[in-house]
């Protein structure tokens, strides 16, 4: 049963189950181990069964553990006798029996999870059955499904598609706070009365429906992150000044309050400095004088405006507007500033009018301006070509001091000219003969290659679909290769597939052996039943034919009834030693089931169940004292 053993473990171990690799029988595995071995072929067999896998401290939980994977087991279809004691107390033979049934109700795809973390096998067992199930389905287009929910064959459904699918868009939220503090500082009568009755839902404070989680989400956030701000800033600034967390606001606020107030005063300061310098529109309009004058200074407009205007004392008139108003009614001064604001329009038209005649002589300066660039132009490219003509004609002049030298001059360099160009023209045609006949052949070859080159370019687009095709089927044969050397490097190496292969074929032809020797086994009973039947029946009609021949002379003489008393209580001793034949043989065959029965139940260490029955008994009567210690101390 080693081999047994060693599939198991192995198979245990594939599924997610944390086995020493010490650990190669059932023998050698505890309580907890089998505990979580059985939970999670459970697991793997039926999702709906949710087991634990570990056992805990007190006794009458495991007692109900073990009672549920008793009735787990036998839900799936395990027909043994199977309780907590099982499980709890086990054997090594109930054990096998027991993990041998489980794990051929595995499924088949289970046994591909090679990944040993406690959760890689039931992950991909659940992903393979929901692709499955998905894939056993025939595929609905969008329309067709009310709000994208697809329903299966088993009365389950899902969401499909990206319908009810909404954007992250939050809103700002009101919530009450302070109501769950046990410390600090907690909200007054009136902000509760206010968060009961007054503050609407969150609900109600999002225009739409969708924009409740995230408006929730981001208030959350933003609460976490204002605490994590205050509590760098304690840690940062708060501590190193050695006060309190309430000093520490308070000084805080007190800063917040000394910066606003200062603020506020050097606002009101300059308002103040500004109404002060608005006291009338004339002395706005005065502040602008000395720009307006270096704007417009040695122009007709500013000699215009120095003699209709003149300047006026600053001094004289701020003292008049400050002490104006002190003599003068609301109805004066109204009827002032309309004067002033008559005055100001009128001399505002005016600067106006000014500002329009300087725009067009600036207008008319610029044409005037280009078109005496033009002119520069037109005068330095009249310039340049005077200079040149200037040149020549100089030339000219110098050559004609000197006319035969000259001429003769000339007429050698146009010999020398010429020869050089019938020299060169000699050459030319030296290098232009291989060149004509180089190109003639390199056209004969080209018209030649011109097919060839035809029907290669027909065959590129089919050579590139095909390399694209090996290429694709290149990629696939190479993740396929990575996955399957993924899953041999997984794969246990010290494990001999040859040895277990040899080691079924050998139980297989001992199992023919025994089958054989059963059947001959069988058939040598069943030709001993028939020669017992023959001659029992042999016997019976021996016995009916005696009987009658001595019952037929039993009136004739006194021996004959002797005899035929004989004959009576012979056939009944041989019927009693049949008999006792019979019963010596069902009794050693009740001894040989009952020698069984003992050695099943030697080999089931019972002592050793027993010390840990009577340790648990003495584990839950400890459990109960501490209960009813409890119980009596609540009352």
């Amino acid at each position: 049963m080693d081999e047994v053993d060693n599939i198991i473990v192995m198979t245990l171990k594939q599924i997610g189950c944390n086995i020493d690799d010490s650990i190669n029988s059932l023998a050698k595995f505890s309580t907890d181990l089998v505990v979580e071995g059985c939970a999670r072929c459970l697991k793997l067999i039926d999702e709906s069964i949710d087991l634990p896998t570990r056992l805990p401290e007190s006794m009458s939980v495991r007692f109900r553990i073990g009672t549920a994977i008793a009735d787990a087991c036998k839900k799936v279809g395990f027909e043994g006798d199977a309780g907590y004691q099982t499980f709890l107390y086990a054997n090594v033979a109930d054990l096998r029996r027991v993990f041998m049934f489980l794990l051929e109700k595995l499924p088949r795809d289970s046994g591909d999870a090679e990944d040993n973390s406690k959760t890689g096998a039931l992950l991909q067992h659940q992903i393979s059955t929901v692709i499955a199930r998905h894939r056993s389905r025939a595929w609905t287009p969008q329309f067709c499904k009310q709000k994208g929910l697809a329903v299966f064959d088993d009365g389950s459904f899902a969401w499909e598609g990206n319908h009810g699918v909404n954007p992250h868009s939050a809103v700002y939220v009101a919530a009450p706070s302070g109501l769950g503090q046990l410390q600090g500082k907690r909200p007054d009568k009136d902000q509760r009365h206010y968060y009961q009755h007054q503050m609407p839902f969150i609900t109600a404070q999002t225009r739409q429906r969708h924009q409740v989680a995230p408006s929730l989400l981001e208030h959350a956030a933003m609460e976490v992150t204002a605490a994590a701000e205050w509590e760098h800033e304690w840690n940062t600034m708060g501590l190193p000044m050695r006060i309190s967390e309430q000093e520490y606001r308070q000084r805080k606020q007190q800063r917040l309050h000394r910066r606003l107030t200062d603020n506020i005063r050097c606002s009101v300061q300059e308002k103040g400095k500004s109404t002060l310098l608005k006291g009338s529109l004339e002395d706005l309009m005065s502040s602008f004088a000395p720009i307006s004058s270096t704007l417009s200074k040695g122009t007709r407009f500013s000699h215009a405006k120095n003699l209709q205007f003149t300047k006026v004392d600053a001094s004289a008139s701020a003292a008049a507007s400050i002490e104006a108003p002190v003599t003068e009614t609301e109805e004066e001064i109204k009827k002032r500033r309309e004067e002033e604001l008559e005055a100001l329009t009128i001399r505002l038209d005016e600067l106006g009018e000014g500002v329009e005649r300087m725009d067009s002589d600036i207008h008319r300066f610029n044409s005037n301006m280009g078109k005496i660039q033009e002119q520069t132009k037109v005068l330095q490219d009249a310039n340049s070509t005077g200079k040149d003509e200037y040149k020549i004609k100089k030339r000219a002049l110098e050559l004609l001091s000197n006319v035969d030298e000259n001429l003769a001059q000339l007429q050698g360099l146009v010999d020398a000219a010429s020869q050089r160009l019938v020299a060169l023209a000699e050459q030319w045609e030296r290098h232009r003969q291989p060149l004509v006949q180089q190109h003639r052949s390199l056209k004969r070859s080209r018209s030649e290659l011109s097919g060839d080159s035809k029907s290669m370019l027909e065959e590129i687009p089919i050579l590139r679909q095909r390399i694209k095709e090996m290429m694709l089927d290149g990629r696939e044969k190479e993740a396929l290769h990575s996955q399957l050397m993924d899953e041999f490097e997984k794969l246990n190496k010290s494990i001999s597939r040859g040895a277990y292969t040899r080691r079924i074929l050998e139980i297989i032809n001992s199992i023919k052996k025994q089958n054989n020797e059963i059947r001959k086994i069988l058939s040598d009973t069943r030709e001993i039943q028939k020669e017992i039947n023959y001659l029992e029946g042999e016997l019976e009609r021996a016995f009916s034919v005696t009987d009658e021949v001595v019952f037929t002379d039993f009136k004739k003489h006194e021996i004959n009834r002797s005899v035929y008393k004989l004959l009576a209580s012979l056939h009944e001793t041989f019927s009693g030693l049949l008999d006792a034949i019979r019963e010596t043989a069902n009794v050693v065959r009740e001894n040989r089931d009952l020698e069984d029965q003992i050695e099943k139940e030697e080999k089931k260490n019972t002592a050793q169940s027993l010390q840990r029955i009577e340790s648990d008994c003495n584990a839950m009567r400890q459990e109960n004292r501490v209960l009813m210690t409890r119980y009596k101390i609540s009352e």
